[in-house]
């Protein structure tokens, strides 16, 4: 659980570094960089079991 919990920091950071580097926002980071962010928050939401 701990471990699951550490990856959806890691990509909910690599999230929003999509979304701050310049060369991305020429190819849609904004975009790229927000449904990377709903996804990783949907992963984290669903309960592991």
């Amino acid at each position: 659980m701990k471990y699951k919990i550490t990856m959806q920091v890691l990509m909910l950071l690599w999230g929003i570094c999509l979304m701050t580097i310049p060369a991305f926002e020429e190819i849609g980071g904004y975009i790229l960089g927000t449904i990377w962010i709903v996804g990783s928050i949907i992963v984290g939401a669903i309960p592991n079991k």
